[in-house]
This record gives structure tokens, C-alpha cells and sequence, in this order.
């Protein structure tokens, strides 16, 4: 509801309490500047849409008032300023819709008569004022959206193109054609992907002006947000299939865009005379006649003559630093806080920035104290060692010394497995310390984390730190994972760890839109903005399990969680470089249930993981 309250708020309060005031005077004429889209709807602008629809709201109830002189005009866009005259994409799109820019003198005029209207006591509570083309403005409206406009349908005659592909008669599928498929099976033959193509290119060119390669992402070349609800309308109004509201992020190319809509237009004109029931299309789309069995998920890739190994892991012993023990906490806890000094000062960054920066987020305590004489690391190094490392060290040897051992510790074959992204520390040496010295070339690299706790322990296992960004925790479990299943070593100790010591990370971020200024999450929320900065080092102790039906494996250790499966992808050419991507999404999910020889329907817990942004929120499959 936030975004609604954001833009409803300033004009509805400041109208109530502009009838408050106006009340008591004696007041001859109130004009509010209203929107058309009061009157037509903003694709993705609702909340605007009913802003000014209350606008004219209260101008009706004043005039049933009995009030003189008061009108609410829903203005088009006006031309040199304003929201759309400002905005050359906007202005663009507003003519291709048949509303092209007002000019001053035409608002002027239009503004003139209104006021003339009220000295004749003739005017209207609401009135649009808006340059319409109706020939464009009609063309692309839906048949069942045309009758509004009746009265302007003939005298407009509108010269329509006439589409290769047949026009349906409804929204619902291409099922509702004039002449149906099963009397004209030439046609349904010849809806080739080239007729599609031709279709879908016409479509972006009518919306950005120009053709795209079949390659280019539509968002490289020049898509907005609202551009691709006008492309999805568009292309769901001209072919008659209800498309997803996330079309232009699924499917982000011409070609990936091609390749969805084509089967299910052949698809739709083939089931076009068929009934309700399994297997029957909705809304032009086929979905299964019954729950995904497990041998229609696609085989994972493997070398020729290999297996995929499905031996279940077990984790043996966890450690966990949180902000305020949350993580370990049955409840939830709040953990955002003011960024203390210690970290920096939030005063000057917002000097810095000459905007308000972000003041919240989730931080450890005491993230100096280092028992370095404990370790056998020197004064020296300690002070140089970035905190990351050393909170790694410190989990995992709290997870290694809880396991009971057959002989040394450092004989075993054990893998170390860190996933680790942030390079604040390094950057803040280098900032404040201007000598070079034998520590500085290992004290902060990201490589050093895992290969730190391998030399401390004299573990000969495989040894990795993983960056993947948010990722880095579970793309680097699913390696420990892999690599105990391939017999690469025989237990491996997995870590996860992030700090914010910078400010730097985050300014970037808030300018990208991704950080919430509250410095919480609000996942599934209509008021999602953005996520909070957090803190924390997570390390677990991993091994194969003889029989993943004991929960104590042959030497006596706990179990405490069951690894079944995992699985990783990538988006590969998604609308941008950092934008989600549903299909390949569900993709990752089918792979790690069929690496995890799991139904879908046996999985009890999703948890989400993103930006706490209402497109990126992926999906993290746990079970």
C-alpha cells in the first residue's frame, strides 16, 4: 500500500484540506487539475490513476453541494515540462497512443473556455482536455474497449493493417476466430515463426520507434517499464492470448520472445474447438492436465558413461554469528539499527552524497576483537587481516573441534568451501595505510579466506572462496556438495560471511535502487522497497551419510540436516545485466529437485531470497 499512500497523499490530503478552507469563503471558482488517466487508466500507474480519479470525485460532490464554479479538468500531457513533456520516451508513447503533447496555447484555450463555461453557469463538475487522434487512439484498443467510444468509431473510419496472423474475436484465445481452424487448416499451417517474428518486431518498433536485434535485450535498447506493459498489451490485444505481466523480463529478446509465442499460437488454433477439461487451454495458454512427474524435468548434463551421484549429505555441526543471535532465534527479531560510527558516519555521508543516505542495517558487534596469539597469527598480521577471515576462522574451528576425530585433525581429507563477496576491508588499508607490507598481499584476498582455514588445520582437500554476490553461501555449499559426492575429499567445512565496514558498497547500491531507506525487508509486500544491509558468518561441517535415516552417523555425531539435492544456473541473457529471469528460475528449481530425487509436491518450505524489490524476488528452494 505504500505506493499507493506516496502518490495519493499529496493530492487528496491537500484537496481535503483545500475544502476545508475554501468552505468558509466566499470562493466564485475552483478548477483542480485532474489526469486523463483518471479517465482511461496508466498502465502501471494505478495509484495515479486514482489519485486523480478522487480529484474528480470531490469536485462532483461539491458541485452536488451546490458550490459554484467547480471543475475538475483530466489534463492529457502538456508539452515543454511537466511529468510527460519532460521526458522524451513519455511523450513518444503518448502519441503513439493517439494523445500527442498539449501545446501551452491549446491548454490555454482549453483552461479559458472552462472559466467561460463557469461566468454561463454551464459548466460540467469534470471534463477531459485532451488532443485525441482517433483513428490511432482507436486502432489500438481492444474491440470490447471500442464501444466506449461509439459515437467516434464511424466518423473517425480508422485504416487498420491487416495482420497476417487472424484476428481473434476475444481476449480469451485464438480459439474465437471468424473462421476456425478446423474449416481452414491451411491457415493454422501457416502461422510459421516468420509471421510471428514479423508480428513481434512490428509490435516494439510501434512502441520504441525502431527495430531491435533478434539478440538485444529489450531493455539495452531503450525499454522502459512502462514501455513493456504497452509491448505486453500490444501483442496480447493483436494476438489474442493472455500474456504474463513479467513477459518482457521471461522472455527478453525478440528470438526468446519468438520462441515462447509461437507454440502457443499453433497451440491455440489447434485447441481452438475443444472443451474444458485436463488438458484444456486457459486464456490461450496450455497448462498440465496433471502434477509435473518427475521424468518429464530434462536429464542433467554428465559426461558420457557417468553417473549422477544422489547421496544424500548430512550436516554434523553448525556455528552461527548473527546480529543479535537472530539467525538462531526460534522467533523473529528486528535487527536493523543506526550505522554506528564505528562503522561510518552517517552525517557525512549524506554530506558526501548531497542526498540522505541509507542510516539502517543489521551489523555484528565487535568485529575488532581477534584472539590472534590463539591462532599462532602475529600482532602484525592480525591488524591487517580482514575481519572476514578471521570470523571465518573462528566458526570454523568452533565446527571442526566439536567433530570427534580419529587421530590428528589436520590428517584428514577435508575440503574448505567460503563463500565471500566484500572487499571493504582492503579498501580501507589501502586508504589509511600508505606503506606496503609482507601481509598486504594476503591479508584481504578473497582467496586467502578458505585457504587460511585449510592451512591452520592442514586440510588437503579441495580449497575454494566463491564469489557470486548474494549467492556466494549456497553456490559454494552446492560445491562442497559436489565435490563429497564425487569422493573429492571425505567431510568439508562450509562458510559463508559478509561485513559492511564501507560506505561505498551501499551508496552504490541506493543509487541503483536496490536498498530499502528502513533497512528492512518487505518480501511479498505491495510496499516492497529495496533490501537492508546485514551482517553475519555461518560455517558448517559436512560429510556423507551412510544411512540417511539415522540421525547419528558411525561415530557418534548428531546429524542435524539432510543436503538431498542442490542445483545452479545462471539467467543468461535476461532483460539486463542484474535482472531475474521466471524461466530460468524454474528451471533451477526442476534441477535441484531432480538432483534431490524430490516432488514437487513433497517440498514443505520455500524461502525467498532478493532485493526486497517487487521484480526480483528469486526463489531459493529449500527442503
Amino acid at each position: 500500500m505504500q505506493g499507493l499512500r506516496d502518490v495519493w497523499a499529496p493530492k487528496v490530503t491537500s484537496a481535503q484540506l483545500w475544502s476545508q478552507i475554501s468552505c468558509i469563503h466566499s470562493i466564485t471558482t475552483q478548477v483542480l487539475f485532474s489526469s486523463v488517466a483518471a479517465l482511461l487508466g496508466s498502465a502501471g500507474q494505478a495509484n495515479y490513476s486514482a489519485a486523480n480519479g478522487a480529484l474528480d470525485g470531490l469536485a462532483a460532490h461539491w458541485a452536488a453541494q451546490g458550490r459554484p464554479g467547480v471543475s475538475s479538468i483530466q489534463w492529457g500531457g502538456w508539452a515543454g515540462g511537466g511529468m510527460a513533456g519532460a521526458d522524451a520516451g513519455t511523450a513518444a508513447r503518448l502519441a503513439r497512443m493517439g494523445m500527442p503533447l498539449i501545446t501551452p496555447s491549446q491548454g490555454l484555450a482549453a483552461l479559458a473556455s472552462v472559466l467561460s463555461s463557469h461566468s454561463m453557469q454551464a459548466s460540467s463538475s469534470c471534463m477531459a482536455a485532451v488532443p485525441v487522434v482517433w483513428p490511432t487512439f482507436l486502432s489500438r484498443l481492444e474491440m470490447k474497449h471500442q464501444a466506449v467510444f461509439s459515437e467516434f468509431v464511424a466518423a473517425s473510419q480508422p485504416t487498420a493493417a491487416v495482420s497476417d496472423l487472424p484476428p481473434p474475436a476475444n481476449a480469451h484465445s485464438l480459439a474465437a476466430h471468424t473462421v476456425t481452424a478446423a474449416t481452414r487448416p491451411a491457415q493454422q499451417a501457416g502461422i510459421s515463426r516468420e509471421m510471428v517474428h514479423s508480428q513481434v518486431q512490428a509490435a516494439i518498433q510501434a512502441v520504441l520507434g525502431e527495430v531491435l536485434g533478434d539478440m538485444q535485450p529489450f531493455m539495452a535498447g531503450g525499454l522502459d517499464s512502462l514501455g513493456a506493459v504497452e509491448l505486453r498489451n500490444s501483442l496480447q490485444s493483436q494476438l489474442g492470448l493472455e500474456l504474463p505481466s513479467t513477459l518482457v523480463f521471461d522472455y527478453p529478446t525478440v528470438t526468446a520472445l519468438v520462441d515462447f509465442l509461437h507454440p502457443q499460437l499453433v497451440s491455440a488454433i489447434s485447441d481452438s474447438d475443444s472443451t474444458a477439461g485436463p488438458g484444456a487451454m486457459s486464456n490461450g495458454i496450455e497448462y498440465p492436465p496433471e502434477p509435473i512427474r518427475m521424468g518429464e524435468y530434462p536429464a542433467l548434463v554428465s559426461q558420457p558413461g557417468a553417473s549422477v551421484s544422489t547421496q544424500s549429505i548430512g550436516v554434523f555441526a553448525l556455528e552461527v554469528r548473527s546480529p543479535q543471535g537472530a539467525l538462531g532465534s526460534i522467533s523473529g527479531k528486528d535487527t536493523a539499527v543506526v550505522i554506528p560510527l564505528n562503522r561510518w558516519d552517517t552525517a557525512a555521508q549524506d554530506r558526501h552524497l548531497q542526498q540522505p543516505s541509507v542510516r539502517f542495517a543489521s551489523v555484528l558487534d565487535h568485529v575488532d576483537a581477534f584472539d590472534a596469539a590463539f591462532f599462532g597469527v602475529s600482532s602484525s598480521e592480525a591488524a591487517l587481516m580482514d575481519p572476514q577471515q578471521r570470523l571465518v576462522l573462528e566458526c570454523t574451528t568452533a565446527v571442526a573441534m566439536s567433530q570427534p576425530q580419529q587421530g590428528n585433525i589436520s590428517s584428514q581429507d577435508c575440503g574448505v568451501f567460503v563463500g565471500v563477496s566484500s572487499t571493504d576491508y582492503a579498501r580501507l588499508t589501502d586508504k589509511h595505510l600508505s606503506s606496503v607490507t609482507a601481509y598486504s598481499a594476503t591479508s584481504s584476498a578473497l582467496s586467502v579466506a578458505a585457504g587460511r582455514v585449510s592451512y591452520t588445520f592442514g586440510f588437503k582437500g579441495p580449497c575454494l572462496s566463491v564469489d557470486t554476490a548474494c549467492s556466494s553461501s549456497l553456490v559454494c555449499l552446492h560445491s562442497a556438495v559436489h565435490a563429497l559426492r564425487a569422493f573429492e575429499c571425505s567431510a568439508a567445512v562450509n562458510a559463508g560471511v559478509n561485513l559492511t565496514l564501507m560506505p561505498d558498497t551501499p551508496s552504490k547500491f541506493q543509487k541503483a535502487g536496490m536498498l530499502s531507506m528502513t533497512g528492512r525487508c518487505q518480501t511479498l509486500e505491495q510496499g516492497a522497497d529495496g533490501y537492508g544491509r546485514s551482517e553475519a558468518c555461518v560455517a558448517m561441517w559436512l560429510q556423507t551419510l551412510d544411512d540417511k535415516s539415522s540421525s547419528i552417523d558411525s561415530h557418534g555425531k548428531q546429524l542435524l540436516a539432510v543436503i538431498q539435492g542442490s542445483a545452479v544456473k545462471q539467467d543468461g541473457r535476461s532483460s539486463t545485466l542484474t535482472a531475474p529471469n521466471g524461466p530460468s528460475q524454474q528451471e533451477v528449481l526442476r534441477r535441484a529437485l531432480l538432483n534431490a530425487a524430490t516432488q514437487p509436491n513433497d517440498v514443505a518450505l520455500n524461502q525467498l531470497h532478493g532485493t526486497g524489490k517487487q521484480a526480483c524476488m528469486l526463489l531459493v528452494c529449500l527442503h
